[in-house]
């Protein structure tokens, strides 16, 4: 039987889902023995969702301490080593990496030869490439060429953006970059709630969202300028609801903000890892979805949420993210998210993004 290791060292944001999709995919690949490597803090995180038992998945639990440094050039090092000793000790065929950038450049070095290894690449430096510097572009190149020419790496999984697989495969002289969706959930009825009444959001009210891992590279600041640079009478009819986990970057001025703001209009904040249910029902009550993301060279789970519901997503004019929106008719892309009439030009509400980013899809891409 033929093992393959899955890793990650996170577990915010898109990366238990990930796993999470992983674990459902592995359960019924049952020719292949997969082994979970995640940090011991998954036990804490590992309730929000569903993991019915498989006899061909078992779950490799380590320190975070072991992998992880405050320096990303440990952490490759660190992570890689004990990748290394991992594959020795299980015969590991294969390794897949839900971050790759993570571990680079040392798991090519570390990794004993002929084990094969794919992971997954969110942020895609030629949206960039303008505004990166001489140290910036030079990075860059020299992870793609190790990517490239590194023998043990064997796909490297480019997210959600097909032009990009074109354009590196055809830079690069290589085959090696695949197209990987974005996948999205899908909720029945039975599951799904209106949660106005929860979050004590009157009626006629419109309900601006804005959801996810909040961080400076997520706007999530910038959704509270909006309110800001509002007239307090334009924000009567509107409540904003801040939904996802506050990362330490941003969390003293957010709270700062959000003291000084919600006199002026209704904010709702839930602080905490949410379950998929709870985000569907988070989407499903909103009029809105608010995406005023600062970095602009990824893409976002929070569009396949709005496209399954049809809610109007608001998003940069620029980069992967207003690319996505403008395809597939998810929204409104803006030059700039000013205040409260930047946000309510009405826009397109299509499902066509959900059509061709299934679980299965992404499954497929890495298990196969």
């Amino acid at each position: 039987m033929k093992t393959k290791i899955i890793f990650d060292y996170q577990l915010n944001g898109h990366n238990i889902e990930y796993i999470h999709h992983l674990y459902v995919g592995a359960s019924l690949d049952s020719q292949t023995k997969y082994i979970f490597s995640l940090p011991e803090e998954f036990n804490e995180v590992k309730h929000f969702m569903r993991w019915p038992a498989a006899e061909n998945i078992e779950f490799d639990l380590y320190r975070l301490s072991d992998v992880k440094s405050s320096k990303p050039i440990v952490t490759a090092w660190k992570s890689s080593l004990y990748l290394r000793k991992l594959v020795k000790k299980t015969g590991a065929e294969e390794i897949v990496l839900v971050w790759m950038m993570a571990v680079l450049p040392f798991i090519g070095y570390l990794i004993p030869k002929g084990v094969k290894v794919s992971g997954i690449v969110y942020n895609i430096y030629l949206y960039l490439w303008k505004q990166y510097g001489i140290l910036g572009k030079v990075s860059n190149v020299l992870k793609y060429w190790f990517l490239t020419h590194c023998k043990n790496i064997n796909k490297v999984f480019i997210l959600n953006d097909n032009s990009a697989v074109c354009k590196l495969n055809r830079l690069w002289k290589t085959d090696k970059y695949k197209y990987l969706p974005d996948p999205y959930v899908p909720f029945s009825e039975d599951v799904i709630k209106d949660l106005r009444d929860e979050l004590c959001i009157d009626a006629g009210k419109t309900i601006c969202l804005h959801l996810g891992a909040m961080s400076f590279k997520k706007g999530t600041l910038t959704v509270l300028d909006i309110i800001e640079n509002s007239d307090e009478e334009q924000l009567n009819d509107y409540a904003f609801v801040f939904a996802g986990k506050i990362y330490p970057d941003i969390k003293e001025r957010f709270y700062d903000k959000v003291a000084k703001l919600k006199e002026k209009v209704q904010i709702v904040v839930k602080d905490d890892f949410l379950p998929y249910e709870t985000m569907g029902s988070m989407v499903f009550t909103c009029d809105k979805v608010i995406l005023p993301y600062t970095r602009i060279d990824a893409s976002s789970g929070s569009i396949a949420y709005a496209s399954q519901f049809g809610k109007i997503v608001y998003a940069p004019n620029r980069g992967l993210l207003g690319k996505l929106v403008r395809k597939y008719g998810i929204g409104v892309v803006l030059d700039e998210f000013r205040d409260i009439n930047s946000i309510s030009v009405i826009g397109q509400k299509q499902n066509t993004y959900c059509q061709s980013h299934r679980v299965e899809d992404f499954n497929s891409v890495i298990l196969s």
